[in-house]
């Protein structure tokens, strides 16, 4: 069996996948039924900094005995197993199998099932539980019984409710009457900080209107802007280099206003856009 990665994966992220199936291969049935290589080296973005991630999922979670004594037979060292599950049910351990950082999360089935249905439903948008979206439908199967395959299918479906919560708090944002004018004063006033705060509360609606709009799911946030070439506009780092960094602080708003129209273009005609685009419209004067 052969780990078949992205075409333009990284050699970091080649030598993980060789490791991630060493390991799957290496693990007992009665530890997961389903095992996948996840994060940065299942997109083919690892380098040299990166962890290897690895996902298994079975009926219920092996005592920590079992679990540490597989990794501790595979050569894995400086072994911490997590005293608490994370808020969506899994327990993870980390360690180095020579000179690779490792991390692995065990989920039940069920505690996998509600995490799909949550994130699904539109009632959550936090970027964090969102990213659990984009972890399984990247994810690259090491030993599954087809179970995996349906996860993904299912996320493929991306929901009408999870749009429109995604895109109605990018409109709040930005229908805001005083949102532009108070950007603007921070500028004049030379306020670094807290302008630097406005315009990337600004990006980050604009990104995730993007996400939502392409029905994509978003990864973790050092990967978010990686991920979005695949579908962004071709100029869009370009254009946040220059809002971050353009020397004139009036420029920055102004390149932001832009970038957030042009994130409304994107918008479903379903939407009610008038308010938000009046507001963005006039703060360019």
């Amino acid at each position: 069996m052969q780990v078949v990665l992205p075409e333009n994966a990284s050699t970091a992220s080649r030598r993980r996948a060789d490791l991630a199936l060493e390991l799957a291969q290496a693990c007992p049935l009665t530890l997961a039924n389903e095992i996948a290589l996840v994060g940065s080296t299942a997109h083919g973005f690892a380098d040299d900094e990166s962890d290897l991630e690895l996902n298994l999922w079975s009926n219920a979670i092996s005592p920590q005995i079992e679990r540490v004594g597989w990794l501790h037979a595979a050569g894995a060292a400086a072994i911490v197993v997590e005293e608490k599950p994370r808020p969506d049910n899994s327990h993870w351990i980390t360690c180095c199998v020579g000179d690779l950082p490792v991390e692995i999360g065990w989920q039940t089935f069920r505690a996998l099932r509600t995490s799909l249905d949550r994130i699904r439903s539109g009632a959550v948008i936090d970027r964090k539980t969102l990213a659990f979206g984009d972890i399984i439908v990247s994810a690259i199967p090491l030993r599954t019984s087809g179970q995996l395959q349906n996860w993904q299918a299912a996320l493929d479906d991306y929901s009408d409710d999870l749009q429109r919560s995604l895109i109605n708090a990018a409109l709040n944002l930005w229908s805001q009457p005083d949102h532009v004018a108070a950007a603007r004063r921070l500028a004049q006033r030379g306020e670094r900080l807290a302008l630097m705060e406005a315009l990337l509360g600004d990006l980050d609606a604009a990104v995730r209107v993007l996400y939502a709009a392409n029905r994509r799911w978003e990864p973790s946030r050092k990967w978010t802007l990686t991920v979005a070439q695949a579908f962004a506009p071709d100029d869009l780092l370009p254009r946040i280099d220059a809002i971050l960094g353009d020397k004139s602080l009036e420029q920055r708003v102004d390149c932001c206003i832009r970038l957030c129209l042009e994130m409304l273009e994107l918008v479903p005609e379903s939407y009610d856009v008038s308010t938000a685009l009046a507001v963005l419209q006039a703060g360019l004067g």
